[in-house]
C-alpha cells in the first residue's frame, strides 16, 4: 500500500492528465458519434463473408500499351540506363534491392 501511495504522490500529473482524457473522450464519442454509426468492436465483429459484390459491378479491363522506351533512374546514384522491357514489350521488369529507390519514364509508341 505504501507503494501505491508513493506512486501516486510521484505521477499524480500523469494519472490526472489521463483521467481527463478519459473523460474527455468518452464524452466525444457518446455525443458526437452520428446515429448509426458502428464502434471499433461491432466493427470487427461484422461477418464479412456473406457480402457480395453490387449487382453490375465487374473488373475493369486493362488493354496493354506498346513502349516506345522505358528509362531506369537510380535516384541514389543518377545514373539513368535503358529499363529491361518483358518480350512483348509492353512492360517493364526490373529488381530493386534493399534501400534502393528507381523512378521510371515510359513513352508509349
Amino acid at each position: 500500500m505504501r507503494t501505491l501511495l508513493h506512486f501516486v504522490q510521484k505521477h499524480w500529473g500523469t494519472l490526472l492528465f489521463l483521467l481527463v482524457l478519459y473523460v474527455v473522450t468518452h464524452y466525444v464519442v457518446r455525443t458526437r458519434r452520428p446515429p448509426g454509426s458502428m464502434t471499433v468492436i461491432e466493427a470487427q465483429a461484422m461477418d464479412m463473408s456473406q457480402t457480395a459484390t453490387p449487382v453490375g459491378a465487374a473488373p475493369a479491363a486493362l488493354g496493354g500499351v506498346a513502349l516506345a522506351s522505358a528509362t531506369e533512374t537510380d535516384l541514389l546514384g543518377k545514373q539513368p540506363q535503358p529499363a529491361q522491357r518483358t518480350p512483348d514489350g509492353a512492360g517493364v521488369t526490373f529488381d530493386i534491392g534493399p534501400f534502393e529507390i528507381k523512378t521510371f519514364v515510359l513513352r508509349p509508341a
